[in-house]
């Protein structure tokens, strides 16, 4: 059985805002914080909040809204266990919203990573 856990991030995300939900709690893993990070960052979320160790950890994510609505309006997941999608940094494709590729170098966003060079694959587009 395959899950993907940023799927589901996004997707827990996009539900505690539905029904105006301060905090959403979620398992801890290395890409979703990373993810999270990102997100914090660019204003997407408050903060993020800690809690337990090893596997019983649990990440804490502080969403974000203005003039009650939610910062996160959408997502759509690019890359997918199944079907993986890489981009050069030449071809890193612009538009609207906040792009976060997978690179050599750790997740970063699209901008970054064009100023580095980098490409990698395309995780997600949030906007």
């Amino acid at each position: 059985m395959v899950t993907d856990s940023i799927s589901d991030m996004f997707n827990q995300i996009m539900n505690a805002q539905a029904v105006d939900q301060p905090v959403v709690w979620l398992s801890h893993a290395k890409m979703n914080f990373a993810l999270a990070k990102i997100l914090k960052d660019r204003h997407y979320l408050k903060g993020i909040k800690k809690r337990g160790l090893g596997v019983k950890a649990r990440m804490g994510l502080v969403l974000q809204y203005f003039d009650d609505q939610p910062a996160v309006s959408g997502f759509k997941r690019m890359s997918k266990p199944g079907c993986r999608i890489y981009t050069s940094a030449q071809k890193i494709e612009r538009g609207k919203g906040l792009l976060i590729l997978s690179t050599s170098h750790g997740l970063m966003e699209r901008e970054e990573a064009k100023r580095k060079g980098l490409g990698g694959e395309v995780i997600v587009r949030v906007w």
